[in-house]
C-alpha cells in the first residue's frame, strides 16, 4: 500500500520581549518575508495478514511568506508559496526520489509533486495565533490533476485533498500555533494546550509547554505531549478504500524563538505512535480488515531566509 506523504508545513510562533519579567506569547507580525524549511524523516512498520511492510522517507519542503497586508480586526493576510519539494521514499514495492529544484518528472507521481512547486495559498491569522482562513490548497490540487494525463485518477486525487486541501493544510497549521498560554510566563513557568486533528489520521495531542530559558533575544521552549486517537476523524478516503486510524503515542521537542522579530529559528520535535487500521474495500475478501501500525516521525523547522 502506497502511503502519501505529509508535507509538513511551518509555524508562526511569537513572543513579547522583557528580559526578566513576565511576557505574553503572542503572534507579532513584523517581518515582510520569510523562508522556512520543513524537514520530515518518518520510519513507519505496517502488519496485516501476518505480512510486514516497512516505509523509510525523507521530505523536505521549503515554503515563502509573504505579509500582504493587516486587517482591521487584528489579523493578517499572508500569502505562501512552496518553494521547492524533495523527497526520498523507500517502499516494499519500490520507491521514489525526486527534487523539484534538479529533477525532470518521469511519471504521474513525480509530475504530481512537481506541481506543488510555485503554488500559491492564502492564510489569515489573529494575534492569538488562530486561523480563520485558508485557501488556495483545493484550487491547487483541482489545477494539477487537469493537467496529468491517465484515466485512474480520481482515488488519488481524493487521497490528495484529505491531506493536502484547505482543511487538511488549515489544521496542520494550526497544530503548530496552537500553543500560547493564557497568561503571562516567565522562565521555569509550564502551560499545557491541548489540539484535535480530525483530517485523515485523526489525533487528539495533549501538549505540556515550559519555558526554559531566555538568553540573547532568544527564547527557548520544551515540550512534552501525549497522542490518543481521535473518535470524530472521518479517516482516508481513498475512493475504493477507506482507512480508519487510532494511533496512541507520544511527542517531545524543542523550540528556539527570536524575541525581536517574534518567528521561531528553528523547531524540533519528535513523534512516536502506534495502533491499528481499519481498512474497509469491497476488494478485500472480508470486505475490512486490521493493520497494526508503528511509526516514528522526527520533524525539523528553521528558518533558511
Amino acid at each position: 500500500m502506497k502511503k502519501i506523504i505529509f508535507l509538513s508545513l511551518t509555524v508562526f510562533f511569537v513572543l513579547g520581549c522583557g528580559s526578566k519579567k513576565p511576557v505574553f506569547l503572542k503572534l507579532n507580525h513584523t517581518d515582510k518575508n520569510l523562508t522556512y524549511r520543513s524537514s520530515i524523516i518518518q520510519d513507519i512498520d505496517t502488519k496485516a495478514m501476518g505480512m510486514s511492510q516497512n516505509q523509510k522517507s525523507t521530505q523536505i519542503v521549503d515554503y515563502n511568506y509573504e505579509l500582504l497586508k493587516k486587517l482591521p480586526d487584528n489579523s493578517t493576510d499572508y500569502k505562501v508559496k512552496i518553494m521547492r519539494v524533495k523527497i526520498d521514499q523507500s517502499t516494499a514495492d519500490g520507491g521514489l526520489k525526486f527534487d523539484t529544484d534538479t529533477d525532470e518528472p518521469k511519471n504521474q507521481q513525480e509530475r504530481i509533486y512537481a506541481g506543488l512547486k510555485g503554488a500559491i495559498m492564502r492564510m489569515k491569522i489573529d494575534e492569538n495565533g488562530l486561523i480563520s482562513d485558508f485557501s488556495g490548497a483545493d484550487k491547487m490540487l483541482d489545477k494539477m490533476f487537469e493537467e496529468l494525463p491517465g484515466s485512474q485518477l480520481e482515488t488519488l486525487k481524493k487521497t490528495m485533498k484529505a491531506q493536502f486541501g484547505n482543511a487538511a493544510y488549515q489544521e496542520i497549521m494550526q497544530d503548530f500555533i496552537s500553543f500560547y498560554p493564557d497568561k503571562a510566563v516567565t522562565v521555569g513557568d509550564t502551560w499545557e494546550r491541548s489540539i484535535k486533528r480530525s483530517a485523515a489520521v485523526g489525533m487528539d495531542i495533549k501538549t505540556t509547554y515550559t519555558l526554559t530559558k531566555r538568553s540573547k533575544g532568544k527564547m527557548y521552549i520544551d515540550l512534552k505531549g501525549v497522542i490518543s486517537p481521535n473518535a470524530d476523524s472521518k479517516g482516508l478516503d481513498m475512493g475504493m478504500m477507506k482507512i480508519q486510524y487510532s494511533l496512541s503515542g507520544t511527542q517531545s521537542g524543542s523550540m528556539i524563538v527570536d524575541e525581536a522579530t517574534g518567528w521561531v529559528d528553528r523547531n524540533e520535535v519528535v513523534q512516536n505512535f502506534s495502533g491499528p487500521m481499519e481498512i474497509t474495500s469491497p476488494e478485500l475478501p472480508m470486505g475490512s480488515m486490521t493493520a497494526e501500525m508503528e511509526a516514528q516521525s522526527n520533524i525539523l523547522l528553521e528558518r533558511i531566509d
